[in-house]
This record gives C-alpha cells, sequence and structure tokens, in this order.
C-alpha cells in the first residue's frame, strides 16, 4: 500500500484532503482514509490534483455531507 505522503500532490490538493478528513465525523475519518488509500492502490496514483479531489467529492461523498465538502474543498482551489 501506497504512503500517503509519497504521492504528488498538486497546488492545494493535500490541503483539500485534510480539510475533507477533518470535516467529517470521527466515525469516518478512517473510512474514508482506507477508501481514499484503497484507490491510489487499485488505479496506481502517484499524482493527487485539486480537480481529483472535487470529483472525488462530487461522485462518492455522501449527500448530506456534499454540499458542506465541495464548499470547503472549491475554497482552496487555486486554478
Amino acid at each position: 500500500m501506497k504512503n500517503m505522503d509519497n504521492l504528488n500532490w498538486e497546488d492545494n490538493s493535500k490541503a483539500m484532503y485534510e480539510a475533507i478528513i477533518d470535516a467529517m465525523p470521527p466515525l469516518f475519518k478512517a473510512a474514508v482514509k482506507k477508501k481514499v488509500s484503497v484507490w491510489i492502490d487499485k488505479y496506481n496514483i502517484e499524482t493527487i490534483t485539486e480537480d481529483d479531489v472535487i470529483e472525488t467529492v462530487e461522485k462518492f461523498a455522501p449527500e448530506n455531507f456534499k454540499e458542506k465538502l465541495l464548499s470547503l474543498v472549491k475554497q482552496l482551489k487555486t486554478k
């Protein structure tokens, strides 16, 4: 399994990811980290972009969290 710190985080993508994790209820933090880790391994991801983070929230965030998370990450978008 790849270490998240060894990824190439472009622009504010790492800050976006951390904002998502910080916004999650404690019960869900480990599950979200695990899902991201599995996705990185499955697709052999080496670089994470801001658009990757936004697209992932749009596709996979539960509806009751989606708007809050999109608002958080879009504030951090640099491009």
